[in-house]
């Protein structure tokens, strides 16, 4: 796969050049999720080779709740000095933001990005008790019955809700039936129990049950296909233009010194270049990315702004 060529050339800027910089403690890595969880052990796998090169130990510390707000507040008490680092994802600086959720604080003002740690590509799964087999068939199907089928979502607004929108309008305006839950879990197991027919997921998260077929892989969300489902076609190869992938970043508190914030990203683009951790998040369903501080803010931006769209068109709420 070329992961370097993911991202739109004008994103791809060069990292802006870092001073030497010394750090002389250790640092903090604030993941806004309990442990275990594909952000959580992404953190963990980085934290090592990212220290390394800062020449500091980096210690990742969970903190978890209110859809992300606890981990974030934990950033915001500390000095804005580079020394305590947030893991945000798309749910928390592009998705709440397009909702119209009332935050505690401004992703943009707040926070400054040192980087993308990952991009998480997604995959449109269906009930194999569907009968479907491609993405052609659940359109047929969609399309002859309005309103009779359903998708999960881990809740009102978050990834797979947003991006299975994006997917009904692309196709034309299909009519499926929301199912939202508290989580990916619960989600997960009434798609396998064909309680409901869809869900879109990462990749990392639905390929166990892809493979043993407790899912079928409709299409990937992805510009191209991917190496973990290689036989899956793209949404864009079957006629339907989207493509969308997830994200984790890293954010410092503004204002962090630019020289910091330099520092930080070259650590980071050194450490998604290691080949050890290109492995591990090979494992992990995730994709290494390469962009500046300005270049990230230039992606959740848009990322943000594709979201609202989608939000505006389809009337989406807030609970």
């Amino acid at each position: 796969m070329r992961r370097r060529r993911l991202l739109a050339a004008p994103l791809l800027a060069a990292a802006f050049p870092a001073r030497a910089q010394r750090f002389d403690r250790p640092l903090r890595l604030v993941v806004p999720f309990a442990p275990g969880g594909g952000t959580d052990i992404a953190a963990r796998a980085l934290a090592e080779p990212f220290g390394a090169r800062l020449g500091q130990p980096v210690v990742v510390e969970n903190r978890p709740g209110a859809n992300g707000q606890i981990g974030a507040q934990a950033v915001l008490s500390a000095p804005a000095d580079g020394y305590t680092i947030f893991t945000p994802t798309s749910a928390q600086f592009s998705a709440a933001p397009a909702l119209g959720v009332a935050l505690p604080y401004d992703p943009d003002r707040d926070f400054t990005p040192v980087g993308l740690m990952a991009l998480v590509p997604l995959v449109l799964t269906a009930y194999p008790g569907s009968g479907w087999k491609s993405l052609a068939d659940m359109l047929q199907a969609a399309r002859a019955a309005p309103g009779k089928y359903a998708y999960a979502s881990a809740g009102v607004g978050g990834t797979n809700h947003l991006v299975m929108e994006m997917i009904a309008a692309a196709a034309g305006g299909l009519d499926l039936v929301h199912v939202p839950y508290r989580g990916a879990g619960p989600a997960q197991t009434d798609l396998y129990a064909g309680r409901v027919q869809l869900l879109v997921d990462s990749v990392a998260a639905a390929l166990p049950a892809i493979r043993d077929g407790r899912a079928r892989a409709l299409a990937v969300a992805s510009t191209e296909r991917l190496s973990w489902l290689a036989d899956v076609p793209t949404l864009i190869a079957q006629g339907v233009a989207l493509e969308y992938y997830g994200w984790v970043s890293l954010d410092v508190r503004s204002p962090t010194p630019p020289a910091q914030v330099a520092a930080l990203n070259q650590a980071l683009l050194t450490s998604l270049r290691d080949p050890l951790l290109q492995s591990r998040f090979e494992t992990l369903g995730f994709i290494p990315p390469d962009l500046s501080p300005a270049a990230t803010r230039a992606f959740v931006l848009a990322d943000r702004a594709k979201l609202a769209a989608i939000v505006r068109a389809r009337n989406i709420r807030p609970e």
